[in-house]
């Protein structure tokens, strides 16, 4: 496949912020973007989006690691994150933080780094935008993940979770109309996997207190999860990604 192929299967749901949805209160204006699926060269998954100054290049792995490039102007943050934990890095700095653990030292460095960074701003403003209008595709809830990530390392503790019910109450439903672009056993095969995430997650946050650290496993875990869900979808569909 093309990479103009690619970005058209990438960009038919991101772009989807531009219509409105079904059922839905009058959408805020939303920002224009572009978007493009390529593969990477260690078997990765490169979803690249720009928005008004902002680029976002984020690589998914077969296992649901992750690392997110986001990119305004002068300021830049690299979020990444696998089994061993989440990696937050901005400029030569870098924050570890291990599945579990109470890092927390380490977690006042990264909200401090988030609150002040232009493109984590721009970047929740792209998440509010697909959220507004209830993108659903599988390259969407990937950035909609990243988002709520984003949300949980800056103080939000229940952003996860919120997004987790809204897959379960919402996947099955309208969002079958923005899957055309994958096989229907594909996308039933990754909405499986999804709403089992959410599922997981919430049984995982149910069995410790709102302070206890290990929470945050729960999180990692969860993302890893949503993240190998939507690589296999592309395989699945085997997409020839050029």
């Amino acid at each position: 496949m093309t990479r103009s192929t690619g970005t058209f299967l990438a960009s038919a749901a991101l772009l989807a912020v531009c219509a409105a949805p079904l059922h839905a209160a009058p959408e805020r204006s939303t920002p224009p973007m572009t978007a493009s699926l390529t593969a990477g060269t260690d078997d990765g998954v490169v979803l690249e989006v720009a928005s008004e100054g902002l680029t976002v290049r984020k690589t998914v792995y077969p296992d649901g690691r992750f690392i997110a490039d986001l990119h305004f102007g002068r300021d830049r943050i690299v979020l990444s994150g696998d089994h061993d934990g989440v990696r937050v890095a901005r400029g030569r700095a870098l924050v570890h933080l291990p599945p579990g653990a109470a890092a927390q030292e380490q977690g006042r460095q990264v909200r401090a780094w988030l609150g002040a960074s232009q493109a984590v701003q721009r970047f929740r403003q792209l998440v509010g935008a697909l959220e507004s209008a209830e993108a659903f595709d599988g390259a969407a809830l990937s950035l909609r993940a990243t988002g709520a990530l984003l949300a949980e390392l800056g103080g939000d503790g229940a952003a996860a979770q919120r997004f987790g019910r809204q897959l379960q109450a919402r996947l099955g439903g309208r969002v079958r109309r923005i899957a055309q672009t994958y096989p229907a056993s594909c996308w039933d095969q990754y909405e499986r996997a999804v709403v089992a995430a959410a599922n997981e997650l919430e049984r995982c946050l149910a069995d410790f207190a709102v302070y206890n650290p290990t929470r945050n496993l729960c999180v990692f875990v969860w993302v890893l999860k949503v993240e190998a869900a939507w690589f296999g979808l592309l395989k699945c569909s085997a997409v020839p990604l050029g």
